[in-house]
């Protein structure tokens, strides 16, 4: 079976063909999406291409940009050129994931911004209460020391640049629960980039929204050593909720 061709479109190629009301280029836009339905090629997007996008994120440019990105997906699909790193073999440039951005672990920066503001708030606890509090898996009895735990975890969740459907069903005190496995909760926050209609989505949500500061943030501070603040983050989104939500009884099989 013949391997398919490769074909890098640079920024000026993309550039021409988001203008798709002219009949020349809906002639090559066209031709393009036959050829990869076809199998016969192969278009992968790089962060430079998205990178262009990112230049303009005001409220003007939304559904430009939104319809730039559907054109982008319909062409490459999830297939990218991956970031520039030092650690990656030239002869394993291209993802089929939709890897365009620097390589680092979403969910584990994510979690261990979770875990120092867990740190933070047992120690808020009376010392006996804190002394019982199992160190290794502390959720079971945090939720019982604090019903509105779970709550204000979801509420400061739904301010990071996560997926809706993450927020809405509730994902993170799920698997803090045990209810659900870490891979579903890696693999949903993986498309916070992988996944570029949810990351545009959230790029131009309201800019008052602390959702998409914080996602500005992480794409301004993120580098191809894979370091982010991600955990930074976190602990400022989430340090109020967490702090007030400790009460001011405890269940007496606690005390």
């Amino acid at each position: 079976m013949t391997k398919p061709l490769i074909v890098y479109l640079d920024t000026q190629d993309y550039s021409n063909l988001y203008d798709i009301k002219s009949d020349e280029m809906q002639e090559i836009y066209n031709y393009l999406c036959d050829k990869v339905d076809k199998g016969d090629i192969v278009i992968p997007y790089s962060y430079f291409i998205i990178a262009e996008l990112l230049t303009a994120f005001t409220d003007e440019f939304r559904d430009d940009r939104l319809l730039r990105v559907a054109i982008i997906k319909r062409l490459c699909g999830n297939n990218t050129f991956k970031f520039i790193d030092p650690g990656i073999s030239l002869e394993n440039v291209i993802s089929e994931n939709g890897q365009w951005y620097p390589k680092f672990d979403y969910w584990e920066q994510f979690k261990e911004g979770i875990e120092k503001e867990i740190d933070k708030f047992i120690e808020s606890l009376p010392k006996k209460i804190a002394k019982k509090i199992d160190k290794k898996n502390p959720w079971p009895q945090l939720f019982k020391i604090s019903p509105e735990l779970a709550k204000s975890i979801s509420k400061a969740a739904s301010l990071l640049p996560v997926p809706k459907s993450f927020s809405e069903s509730h994902l993170l005190v799920k698997y803090l629960k045990g209810e659900v496995e870490e891979k579903l909760i890696k693999s949903e926050l993986e498309k916070v980039f992988s996944d570029l209609n949810i990351f545009f989505v959230l790029w131009f949500e309201n800019k008052a929204n602390t959702n998409v500061k914080l996602l500005h943030e992480i794409i301004r501070t993120v580098d191809s050593s894979n370091k982010c603040n991600t955990p930074f983050i976190f602990e400022c989104v989430i340090e109020n909720f967490i702090r007030g939500s400790v009460p001011e009884s405890l269940p007496g099989s606690l005390v």
